[in-house]
């Protein structure tokens, strides 16, 4: 194993948050989906024209 594990995950920590802060962005309206697609009753073929309208 390489001593440089550590260092290397240390020195890419702007990077790091920078994605985690773009996938946060991205990813956000997640939950909304989640609760329009259970609200739906979890179907099998789900029309993803309406779950995803206006989001």
């Amino acid at each position: 194993m390489s001593g440089r594990t550590l260092s290397a995950a240390w020195a890419c920590r702007p990077e790091m948050f920078a994605l985690s802060d773009c996938l946060s962005k991205h990813t956000g309206r997640l939950d909304e989906l989640k609760a329009r697609y259970v609200a739906a009753g979890q179907p099998t073929h789900p029309d993803w024209d309406s779950l995803l309208e206006g989001l």
